[in-house]
């Protein structure tokens, strides 16, 4: 039997979305981010994927159309998240990426011009940072956010086949794994 996700308790993502400067243009996209993989089980991917278009505000949905498989799916979000995004929608460069580059340091830094797509790489090294500067002593990657979610939604009260098709997962077995996460842990 595989091994139960590795998961965030409610008090260490909280530490971890805390850390971003969201007074900064890079810490306020950077938390919007987190916010996506935390709130929505987005996957990496899916977060560096995101086009404007995929923001439904009007009726507070994070529409995935690059999905793994390429099935998409569409997450309902909460209000706080999508005011959130707002803040972020209103700040960001015009890009094709709802989550770009957004600054001269960062497009140095990289290498590419202010608009151009985050990479994963990226996201993976800002999830760490912000886990060692929140003090979580465990690795921490962009996918803890997503396990995470997907036991938060259970311990919720969400069917297995509703985390299932919020997850976009094309079998339930592949779900299955987070009944088996130890309940105190969940948030």
């Amino acid at each position: 039997m595989r091994q139960p996700p590795e998961v965030l308790s409610a008090m260490e993502a909280e530490a971890i979305l805390a850390q971003p400067n969201r007074s900064a243009i890079t810490g306020l996209r950077n938390r919007c981010a987190l916010e996506a993989m935390y709130r929505a089980g987005l996957r990496v991917s899916e977060v560096i994927q995101l086009r404007p278009r995929d923001v439904r505000w009007a009726n507070s949905r994070l529409e995935v159309r690059d999905s793994k498989r390429g099935k998409g799916r569409n997450i309902p979000i909460r209000p706080a998240t999508l005011e959130l995004l707002e803040r972020w929608r209103d700040s960001r460069p015009e890009s094709d990426w709802f989550f770009s580059t957004c600054c001269e340091r960062g497009g140095i830094a990289t290498g590419a011009p202010i608009g151009s797509q985050l990479t994963a790489q990226y996201m993976q090294t800002v999830v760490a940072r912000y886990a060692r500067q929140a003090g979580v002593e465990r690795r921490v990657t962009p996918h803890t956010f997503r396990h995470t979610y997907a036991t938060s939604l259970l311990a919720s009260g969400f069917t297995i086949r509703e985390v299932q098709s919020l997850l976009g997962h094309s079998h339930v077995n592949t779900t299955m794994v987070y009944l088996h996460v130890n309940d105190d842990v969940v948030a």
